[in-house]
């Protein structure tokens, strides 16, 4: 693979929207039911995760802005970002998708988008994650290794 960018094709959100997909489906044909009395706790803890993930993935984006580099997943990085949502994850944005479909599952009342956030979690870090890392470290040697050293994958 090439440092010149990380991947061709933008795989988390093709891979968000198939895990919806695929909960739906999955909820469609082989049911989960929420615990009894879960259903109104379920959209009150859903739409905060939403909406915070709504805003981590809106103060990656302004970093990034800031840094003048792209938040396209498939695009090269010009600058390494470590500000911001980035000082605690090298992936906030695959944080907060995963919020966004745990949000998804307790809002909609189809727990199997909840059940296949650790798919989710394997396929983006297969797919987008590897590719991302070893573009940034082609791309920025000891800086980005550095910031490895001091800033978890994840959380």
């Amino acid at each position: 693979m090439s440092a010149a960018v990380p991947s061709r094709v933008p795989w988390p959100p093709i891979l968000l929207v198939a895990t919806v997909a695929a909960g739906w489906i999955a909820q469609s044909c082989l049911p989960v039911a929420w615990p009894m009395g879960l259903n109104p706790a379920a959209l009150s803890a859903g739409i905060p995760l939403i909406v915070l993930a709504l805003a981590i993935i809106g103060w990656a984006g302004l970093e990034m802005n800031r840094a003048n580099t792209t938040i396209l997943p498939n695009a090269a990085a010009t600058t390494l970002v470590a500000t911001g949502p980035f000082h605690f994850s090298r992936n906030p944005i695959y944080v907060a998708d995963c919020l966004v479909l745990i949000g998804l599952a307790l809002v909609l009342q189809k727990p199997w988008i909840g059940l296949l956030v650790p798919a989710f979690i394997g396929l983006v870090t297969w797919l987008a994650i590897s590719p991302e890392e070893h573009h940034l470290e082609l791309t920025f040697g000891q800086a980005y290794r550095d910031y490895k050293l001091c800033t978890r994958r994840w959380l």
